[in-house]
């Protein structure tokens, strides 16, 4: 079972994890464009702050890690309630981490400031028999990784222009071999990159890594030359 305490308000409250459940033993990994997203939902905390030096303004950022099977695994019944509500994530107990881990979330995921790292906990961490400086450690390991890779650099490097799905399925042959175009799903919204995702395997003490030996077919990326705007921010 999971424990919560209760201080004072809801808002106040922290989430101390108990013994861990049994984990799943295959992840799905998502990466996010902030730009795009947030040319979608100008009004959140994190797009608002925005700016081009920024590191979620030109690096692809941490949308979540999420164990498969299960979801909410120990939450009581009212988190689940707020949480089906993104604008109430904030009012959810926050999760107990160290401050450094949550110092990194804040970097790797901007939606931290919107209570993004809240619903993922809830939602998924739960469920992953990790502790929450675990689950977050890790999936902060597997973005730094994705940002260094060739298509991390790809992205990078093409903030405001245009890539092609070849050029992006180049990339990803480099860093995770020639299979790598059948082990992403790419997801391109109006002919703009919005998120990359993978579906990794755990090993045994159920963490992962960013390479091909851990990766699963997803639905694939088309390896076509249509035009993929990087969106800029505040474009």
């Amino acid at each position: 079972m999971r424990a919560f305490v209760i201080a004072g308000t809801i808002a106040a409250a922290v989430w101390q994890a108990g013994p861990a459940a049994a984990g799943s033993n295959e992840y799905v990994f998502s990466l996010s464009w902030q730009p795009a997203f947030c040319e979608t939902r100008p009004q959140k905390t994190e797009c608002k702050s925005m700016t081009p030096d920024r590191y979620d303004a030109a690096n692809v950022v941490l949308h979540g890690l999420w164990p498969q099977g299960a979801q909410f695994c120990g939450v009581p019944a009212y988190i689940v309630a707020l949480d089906n509500d993104p604008g109430r994530w904030l009012d959810m107990p926050e999760v107990a981490m160290k401050p450094e881990t949550r110092q990194e979330l804040a970097t790797y995921m901007p939606g931290v400031a919107s209570g993004l790292h809240l619903h993922e906990w809830y939602k998924h961490g739960t469920c992953s028999g990790l502790s929450p400086d675990g689950y977050f450690g890790l999936s902060v390991t597997l973005a730094k990784s994705a940002a260094t890779a060739s298509f991390g650099k790809l992205l990078h490097g093409s903030v405001g222009a245009t890539i092609t799905g070849q050029q992006l399925c180049e990339a990803l042959a480099r860093d995770y071999g020639d299979k790598a175009s059948q082990l992403v799903k790419l997801i391109v919204k109006n002919g703009t990159f919005s998120e990359i995702r993978f579906t990794l395997q755990a090993d045994a003490d159920k963490t992962t890594a960013l390479n091909a030996t851990h990766m699963l077919p997803m639905g694939g990326a088309r390896c076509s030359t249509t035009p993929i705007r990087i969106d800029a921010a505040g474009n």
